[in-house]
C-alpha cells in the first residue's frame, strides 16, 4: 500500500492534500522501521521508497513527531469523482510472536454518503 500511495504513478495523483498523508504515511513508517532490525521487511521497504519520498513541505515539517492519528483521513479526486475514507492499519500480535507483529491489515471505510453509495454499487 505505501508503495501505491507514494509513487508519482500509482494513486499519488489522485490523492488530495497528498503532502499531508504523505508525510504521515513516511512517520508511521519511519517510527515502525525504528523499532526493527536494520534488514527488516519495514526498513528495506523505507530504503525502497526513498526516491518516491515527498521533500519537507512547511506542512509536513510542521507534523510533531509521534502524531500519527489512530485513523488518517484520505480522499481521492479523479475528475469529477471525490471519495472520501478514513482508513485504520491495524497491527496484530504478542510481546512473544514476532510473525503477528509484523503483520499489517489496512482497512478504509467511507466518511460520506456519496462515497458509501458508490461503494455499495462496486
Amino acid at each position: 500500500m505505501m508503495r501505491l500511495m507514494l509513487h508519482p504513478q500509482g494513486l499519488r495523483p489522485y490523492v488530495e492534500d497528498w503532502e499531508i498523508i504523505a508525510g504521515s504515511l513516511v512517520q508511521r513508517l519511519q517510527q515502525e522501521a525504528q523499532g526493527e532490525a536494520v534488514d527488516s521487511p519495514t526498513a528495506q521497504l523505507l530504503r525502497s521508497l526513498e526516491a518516491d519520498l515527498p521533500a519537507p513541505t512547511p506542512a509536513t515539517a510542521s507534523l510533531p513527531v509521534g502524531s500519527a492519528l489512530p485513523v488518517l483521513p484520505v480522499t481521492f479526486v479523479k475528475a469529477s469523482q471525490r471519495l472520501s475514507f478514513f482508513t485504520i492499519i491495524s497491527t496484530l500480535g504478542t510481546p512473544r510472536d514476532i510473525t503477528l507483529q509484523e503483520l499489517r491489515i489496512e482497512s478504509l471505510f467511507p466518511t460520506d454518503t456519496v462515497t458509501t453509495e458508490l461503494m455499495r454499487t462496486i
